[in-house]
C-alpha cells in the first residue's frame, strides 16, 4: 500500500511522484525535470533520475527502464521523442540487461522474447538485394538472469512451447531448442512430426480432389504418397503437377548459426516429373508453375528487389521468351495480358500478348492499361494519350481530364474509389502535378490514416493506394529514380521532408458546404436529447444503442456480452457515462462520414448546454 508520509516527503524532493505496482510489490517512479528514477516503498533510492520517458514495474518483478532511441527518433525530425530502448533492472537497482532492446516481452517458462530494431543509418545505401530486410526487427530470448540465451538475430520467432520455438526466416521455417540449437534430438523429432502432418494434409487434399475431379485428373496433378513423402524431405517446397511437371525449390548449404535470417542463401528453383526425377535443373532464382493454357512457366534469375526480369520456358526447359519482362497483368479474356519491358535507357515499354504469351500488339507504348469492357485500352506514347482497339488501331474516343477538388480521409463515404484504367491514370497524372505545385509530401501511413490524406476529384471519386504503392507514387512526385522500388524510403530515411500535409482550407478547394454542417449539427442536437433522456438507470450498452437508433433504427452497435463493453462498464462505473458514450459513439458512427474533430467539438458543446453554435 501507498505510504502517505513517504509520498509527501518524496513530493518535497522531486518534481513528480507516481506510485507503481504489480499487485505484489510497489515502488515510486520519481521525476526531476524530464528524467525518471525509482524509489522503494520504504523511501530508499533504487535508481537515480537518469532514465527517460517512464518506468514500469513488470509482473515478473523487474523494473523496465529506458532511454530515448535517438537512431529511430531522428527519422521524424529533431527533438522527436517516440521510440525508446529498454532494459531490465532488479529490485536492488542492478541492471540485468543492457538498455538496448526495442521491446522486452513477458517471461514464459523462464525465457522472455526480446527484439532489437536495426535502424538504417541516414543516407545509407543498400548493399544487396536483401539489405532492406537486414534492417528490420530481429528477435532473441533472455533468461531470468538477463543473459541472451538465444542471440537476437532471428527474423521472426514464436514463443517457446515447451522445449522449442518456431523460427520463420525469409524462405523457410525451422525450430530451435531452448539453447538456440537447430540440430538437436528434440528439434529433429519436431521437424519429423511436422513432415508427417504435412503428408496427411496432402493425402486429404488429394482425396477431396479425386472425389471432385475423378482418378485421371487427380493422377495427373498429384504424386503418389510414397514419392511425396520423400520429396518433402528433399526440398523446401513442392508444388502440384502442371503440364506433367511440378515446381520445387531448395536452399542448399544454409548456415543457421551465421545466417539465422536465411537471407544470404537464396533458394534455387527447378522442375521435377511425377516420378520425382529432375527434368529442368534447379538453376533459377524464382519460378512459377507451368500454365496449362500456354504450356509455359515464368522464370527469373534476377535478384530480390532489384531490376528483376523474367521470361518463359517450355516443358523442355527451353527459353522461348527472353528474360526481359517486368510485369504481366491480366485484363480481358482474349487479349488478357499486358507486358512492360525495361530498356537500357531506363524506359518502360508496354505491349500486349494473348494467353499463349504470343505478341498481338507490339511494345511501342510508354504506358498501356488493360482492355476494358468496351474493347478499348488507354495508352500513351510519351506525352500523347489516346485509346486503341484490340487490333492495335486508334479509337475515336477522347481522353478525359480530371482535377483535384479537395482532400478527405480514407473512410469518407461521400466519394467512391476511382474505377477503370483511364480514370485512374488521369487521376494519378493530375495528382502528381497538383502535389508538385502545392509542395505536399507525406508518407503512406498518413495517406491511409490521416484526416486529409486522400484526394478527391471533380468527378466525385477519391484516390486510395496501399502503403508500398503510395511510396512509388511519391517517388514519381519527387522525380526520384524508383527502379528498385525503394526510392521514397531512401529519401525519407536520408532526412527528406515528408511532413508537408494538404491544407483543407485552401481556396482552390470547395470543401464542405454550409448545408452539410447544418445537417450534422441538427442530427447531433437530436442525438444529445436522446442521450440525456432517462438514462440514469440504463447501462452503457443500452444508452449507446438508444442513441444509435436515431442514426439507424435497425442497428445495434454493441451487445451486453461484448468483452469490450464489460471492461468499459467496470472501468467507468460511477463516473459520468455521457462523455464516454459520446467519444465511443462518434468514433463508431460518424468518423467514416465526417471529420471527427469537428463533430466532437459540436457534440461536446451541445452536451454541456452550449448549443449556440
Amino acid at each position: 500500500m501507498e505510504n502517505n508520509k513517504i509520498t509527501e516527503q518524496l513530493k518535497c524532493e522531486y518534481d513528480k511522484v507516481s506510485p507503481i505496482k504489480n499487485g505484489v510489490y510497489s515502488a515510486y517512479a520519481v521525476y526531476k525535470g524530464d528524467k525518471v528514477g525509482i524509489v522503494s516503498s520504504e523511501g530508499q533510492i533504487i535508481a537515480p533520475c537518469i532514465y527517460d520517458d517512464k518506468v514500469r514495474l513488470r509482473a515478473d518483478g523487474f523494473f523496465e527502464v529506458c532511454f530515448w532511441d535517438e537512431g529511430r527518433n531522428k527519422r521524424f525530425g529533431e527533438n522527436t521523442k517516440i521510440y525508446t530502448l529498454e532494459g531490465l533492472m532488479d529490485k536492488t537497482g542492478k541492471l540485468i540487461t543492457k538498455i538496448k532492446y526495442s521491446r522486452i516481452y513477458d517471461f514464459k517458462d523462464g525465457l522472455a522474447k526480446v527484439e532489437i530494431e536495426k535502424e538504417r543509418k541516414s543516407g545509407k545505401k543498400r548493399k544487396s538485394d536483401y539489405d532492406d530486410i537486414d534492417d528490420t526487427t530481429k528477435y532473441g530470448f533472455i533468461n531470468m538472469l538477463g543473459k541472451e540465451v538465444v542471440k537476437c538475430n532471428l527474423w521472426s520467432v514464436s514463443d517457446f512451447e515447451g522445449e522449442f520455438a518456431l523460427v520463420k526466416n525469409y524462405y523457410r521455417r525451422y525450430y530451435i531448442d531452448r539453447q538456440g540449437r537447430v540440430d538437436s534430438d528434440i528439434v529433429n523429432q519436431k521437424q519429423e512430426d511436422d513432415l508427417l502432418r504435412e503428408l496427411e494434409i496432402y493425402k486429404n487434399n488429394k482425396a477431396i480432389y479425386r472425389e471432385e475431379k475423378g482418378d485421371e485428373w487427380t493422377d495427373n496433378r498429384y504424386f503418389s504418397d510414397e514419392i511425396y513423402a520423400k520429396l518433402i524431405r528433399q526440398y523446401d517446397n513442392v508444388g502440384v503437377l502442371e503440364c506433367g511437371l511440378a515446381r520445387v525449390n531448395i536452399i542448399e548449404n544454409i548456415d543457421f548459426a551465421a545466417d539465422p535470417s536465411g537471407l544470404k542463401e537464396r533458394p534455387k528453383y527447378g522442375f521435377i516429373d511425377k516420378s520425382g526425377e529432375v527434368v529442368i535443373p534447379l538453376i533459377y532464382n524464382d519460378a512459377e508453375g507451368f500454365d496449362t493454357k500456354s504450356g509455359l512457366a515464368e522464370v527469373s534469375n534476377g535478384k530480390w528487389n532489384e531490376k528483376r526480369r523474367f521470361g518463359f520456358i517450355n516443358t523442355k526447359g527451353e527459353l522461348v521468351w527472353p528474360m526481359v519482362f517486368n510485369t504481366i497483368y491480366k485484363t480481358r479474356p482474349d487479349i488478357n495480358v499486358a507486358i512492360k519491358v525495361y530498356d537500357k535507357k531506363k524506359k518502360w515499354w508496354y505491349g500486349f500478348v494473348n494467353e499463349k504469351k504470343e505478341e498481338v500488339i507490339p511494345f511501342i507504348y510508354t504506358y498501356a492499361g488493360g482492355f476494358e469492357a468496351n474493347g478499348l485500352s488507354y495508352v500513351e506514347i510519351d506525352k500523347e494519350k489516346f485509346f486503341i482497339k484490340k487490333d492495335g488501331t486508334r479509337a475515336d474516343k477522347k481522353v478525359k481530364t480530371l482535377k483535384v477538388a479537395g482532400w478527405t480521409d480514407r473512410g469518407d463515404r461521400r466519394f467512391e474509389e476511382l474505377d477503370g484504367t483511364e480514370e485512374w491514370v488521369q487521376a494519378r497524372e493530375a495528382l502528381v502535378e497538383h502535389m508538385r505545385v502545392k509542395g505536399y509530401r507525406f508518407d503512406g501511413t498518413y495517406h491511409q490514416n490521416g484526416n486529409y490524406g486522400v484526394p478527391y476529384f471533380d468527378n466525385g471519386k477519391k484516390f486510395c493506394l496501399g502503403l508500398r504503392s503510395w511510396g512509388g507514387f511519391m517517388a514519381e512526385v519527387l522525380e526520384l529514380d524508383n527502379s528498385d522500388g525503394m526510392a521514397y524510403c531512401d529519401y525519407a530515411w536520408s532526412g527528406g521532408d515528408t511532413d508537408k500535409l494538404p491544407n483543407p482550407n485552401d481556396p482552390d478547394y470547395e470543401g464542405y458546404s454550409k448545408e452539410d454542417e447544418e445537417l450534422v449539427t441538427a442530427k447531433i442536437v437530436e442525438i444529445v436529447a436522446r442521450l440525456k433522456e432517462n438514462n440514469n438507470n440504463k447501462s452503457i450498452v443500452e444508452i449507446i444503442n438508444s442513441a444509435v437508433s436515431v442514426y439507424d433504427p435497425d442497428f445495434d452497435i454493441v451487445h451486453d456480452d461484448d468483452e469490450t463493453m464489460i471492461d468499459i462498464e467496470n472501468e467507468y462505473e460511477g463516473t459520468n457515462k455521457i462523455d464516454v458514450i459520446v467519444e465511443m459513439w462518434i468514433y463508431a458512427q460518424l468518423s467514416d462520414d465526417y471529420y471527427i474533430d469537428e463533430i466532437e467539438e459540436i457534440l461536446l458543446k451541445a452536451l454541456r448546454g452550449s448549443n449556440d453554435d
